[in-house]
């Protein structure tokens, strides 16, 4: 019998206890992620004929510092509002209360370059 943490392994708290575990870890090793919009690009759906259409994907650059030795990493993530919107609707759905004080700017607000209202990112 496979035993985690007092619980068979599979049950779901044991696997969100889990996922609580690896996130302090983490934390203890790195500090915050820092993320901003700082760009977006146009894209097209399909060929270019007359059923396709264009979409906005926004540039969200990000930063994070490891603390031992203050190495920072940086990436962009290239993603439609829709995703964020979906993403932080999942994080509510399954984290809740950690989410209660973050929205989604509206999606006029959510393409002002570098301001704040991307906090939840």
């Amino acid at each position: 019998r496979n035993v985690s943490l007092g619980r068979r392994v599979g049950d779901k708290n044991s696997v969100a206890l889990q996922h609580e575990r690896a996130i302090v870890a983490l934390q203890d090793r790195v500090g915050p992620i820092r993320a901003r919009v700082t760009g977006f690009t146009l894209k097209r759906k399909g060929s270019g004929g007359v059923r396709s259409s264009s979409f906005v994907q926004y540039i969200v650059s990000c930063a994070l510092t490891r603390r031992e030795d203050n190495q920072v990493s940086h990436w962009a993530i290239y993603r439609r509002y829709s995703q964020f919107y979906d993403l932080h609707a999942a994080l509510r759905a399954h984290f809740g209360h950690r989410f209660d004080d973050v929205s989604v700017p509206k999606k006029s607000s959510f393409s002002m370059f570098g301001t704040p209202s991307v906090s939840f990112i």
